[in-house]
């Protein structure tokens, strides 16, 4: 008598994390793991500051997070999800390395931002990863008034060479280009495409804003596929 047949179980979906320190990527990091399936592996010059994330129970215990709802998510939030690797971006072997097994990059960085963008273009067509989640700024394509322009334009010139070079790639990605930044929880914004005049620039766009457009794009890869968008803050109600 055959044995009964078992198929092979498929590996979930892995999202890696370039700057995984980040305070946008650390929210995608929590969210990632309390509402999806998905691994991670989190990619930063500093490991040790991400040891946290192994631990199921302080996530369990974050009430942002939506998984008290869902027990069997909350079990999932173990250590076996998220991998940490210790690397700089501007090391093409260590980016290589990362990209080993990945559906997914995010990359969130800054610095030196069009060698970083050669490096992770040149391992995802190494290692055959087709998608990118790239954070870069508003005022790249010159979308908004010379006042608001002028405010950015000291970092802006890195940004306009990481983008130019994503956009010349062949891969598949998504560049969200978001304004000034703060840090409370009200997830509420808009997005324009790259051609439109970026909306509200004066106003500030949450984080958590940011990451929640970051997670459903890892969450269905083939949103918003080579697409450059501004996200700003919707208008305050008065």
């Amino acid at each position: 008598m055959l044995d009964a047949f078992e198929a092979p179980t498929k590996s979930a979906p892995k999202v890696l994390i370039i700057g995984a320190n980040g305070r946008i990527a650390k929210i995608v990091e929590k969210r990632l793991l309390a509402e999806s399936a998905l691994d991670l592996r989190l990619f930063a010059r500093n490991g040790s500051r991400l040891e946290n994330l192994k631990n199921s129970q302080n996530l369990a215990n974050n009430q942002n997070l939506k998984s008290a709802q869902n027990p069997e998510k909350n079990q999932n939030l173990a250590s076996d999800r998220v991998e940490i690797i210790e690397g700089d971006a501007l090391k093409k072997d260590d980016l290589l390395q990362a990209m080993q097994g990945v559906d997914i990059v995010y990359a969130n960085l800054e610095g030196k931002l069009g060698e970083m963008a050669s490096n992770i273009i040149w391992a995802m067509e190494q290692a055959g990863v087709k998608r990118l989640i790239w954070i870069s700024s508003l005022g790249v394509y010159g979308e908004v008034n010379a006042y608001e322009l002028a405010k950015v334009s000291p970092w802006l010139g890195e940004h306009k060479k990481s983008v130019a070079l994503i956009e010349r790639s062949s891969i598949d990605y998504t560049i969200i280009r978001p304004g000034w930044l703060s840090n409370t929880d009200i997830i509420d914004y808009g997005l324009t495409q790259k051609e439109q005049d970026f909306i509200n620039p004066q106003q500030y766009v949450s984080r958590a804003s940011v990451a929640d457009l970051i997670v459903k794009i890892c969450l269905n890869p083939s949103l918003y596929n080579r697409a450059s968008l501004g996200i700003h803050a919707l208008e305050s109600k008065k």
